[in-house]
């Protein structure tokens, strides 16, 4: 059995760092409230940095197949869109993760 792919959300940067490196912002960075990193995340769901290739723009040269390219598709600039990862409303950039429940859990 496959993981089931929720969708795509986009997260704040203190939630992007603490998946790729294990660490976040410290707590004055992220707006002081106090909000820990994936903490709208159920505990039988996980993400995968980045789009899936059919989600990148019609232009993207990641959509014709070439992983190696740079493109934008994956990053926005200054939202003020509510962190689907923690649930912080601090402004400022968000990234695109892919959101998936473990195979075999019913939602």
């Amino acid at each position: 059995m496959r993981d089931e792919l929720i969708g795509t959300i986009w997260v704040c940067q203190c939630c992007m760092l603490d998946h790729a490196n294990g660490e976040c912002c410290a707590d004055d960075q992220h707006g002081g409230d106090g909000i820990a990193p994936w903490a709208t995340l159920a505990a039988d769901e996980h993400v995968t940095m980045g789009l899936l290739t059919d989600e990148h723009d019609e232009e993207c040269p990641r959509r014709a197949g070439d992983r190696e390219a740079e493109c934008d598709c994956e990053r926005r600039e200054f939202s003020t869109s509510q962190c689907e990862g923690c649930g912080s409303w601090l402004a400022g950039d968000r990234y695109a993760f892919a959101a998936w429940r473990a195979a075999g859990v019913s939602a």
